[in-house]
Order: structure tokens, then sequence, then C-alpha cells
């Protein structure tokens, strides 16, 4: 109730007190732990900057309770690299648990979507990197070849007409 606003004021630190009385009393709740652990990232703080160790650690223990909301609040920490090293893949992975789990909520679904561009043009990238590795060789063996000066007209059409359905292949999946 204390957290919620349920019929009286909001107190986070009462809550968070209750909270830890009956995290010690052998309750091990997922929501709970999760509360906790947004309490904790909303108000403890060192030199005036958040303090996000408590509330990973709690957020960790909600997701052994399968707690959806808080695979999605680590996985914004590891996004975010709140008290964590900033981790594109850990994040999308947590956030694709919470949403099998049923939650969904805006940052995390901005969040999924700006990794997965970020991963899908770096998949671009490498395939680019390689399709010019392959495209130096290609040159390279065609030139060495001493017959490809007198390859018939017929075979270079045929070259070309390979050449044409890979670039409409790739322009088919946006890669130009």
């Amino acid at each position: 109730m204390y957290y919620n606003r349920n019929c009286i004021s909001e107190d986070v630190n009462l809550a968070l007190h209750y909270f830890k009385k009956a995290e010690e009393l052998g309750c091990e709740d997922g929501w709970m732990l999760n509360a906790m652990g947004m309490i904790s990232q909303k108000t403890e703080k060192i030199e005036g900057k958040p303090y996000y160790q408590n509330a990973n650690k709690y957020f960790k223990e909600a997701i052994e309770k399968k707690e959806p909301s808080a695979f999605a609040n680590l996985g914004k920490n590891y996004y975010f690299g709140n008290g964590l090293k900033k981790d594109d893949k850990k994040a999308l992975t947590l956030f694709l648990q919470a949403e099998k789990l049923g939650y969904k909520d805006r940052e995390m679904l901005k969040a999924m979507s700006l990794i997965e561009t970020a991963l899908y043009k770096n998949e671009i990238n490498i395939f680019e990197k390689e399709r010019e590795k392959n495209e130096e060789k290609k040159d390279i063996n065609l030139q060495s070849c001493p017959d490809y000066n007198e390859l018939e007209e017929e075979q270079l059409q045929e070259i070309d007409d390979i050449q044409a359905t890979i670039q409409s292949n790739a322009n088919e999946f946006g890669i130009s």
C-alpha cells in the first residue's frame, strides 16, 4: 500500500522497510523483489548519483522467481549501463523474455527496436565486407584465367545474367 498509493499516501522508504521485513521473514515474492529494486533504483544515491547495485541485485532475485517486469528492468539497466556494463545483447535477451512472459512497456519496446536495428545494420556491414572481399577475389580469378578474354559473347551474357540475379536478390532484401 505504501508503494502503490492504495488508500494511503505513498512513502517509498516505509514501503522498502516493510518489503525488507517481509524478505527477512522468508517472503520471496517476485513482484515484491522487483518493487524493492524499483524503489532502490529511485532512492539510493552515492554523491548525488543513482546507485544501481542493490536494484540490480533485487531484479536478478525477482528474475529467479520469473517476475516479467524484473526481466525488463534489468534489461533496461544493461541497455543504459546503469550499474552494469552496457550490453545490448543481454538487454535484448532480457527484453525478449519479459515479452514472452507477457510484459511490455514503451521504454522497453523502444530499446528493443533500437538494439535490433543496430544489430541488423551490423549484420549488413559484415555482409557488405564479405561481398567486397568476394568481388575482389572474383576479379583476380577472372583476370588470371588465361581463357577469360576468349570467352564467347554468350558466356559473357550468362555471367552478366547471374550477376544481375544476385544483385536483384540483394536489392530485394535491402542490400545494395
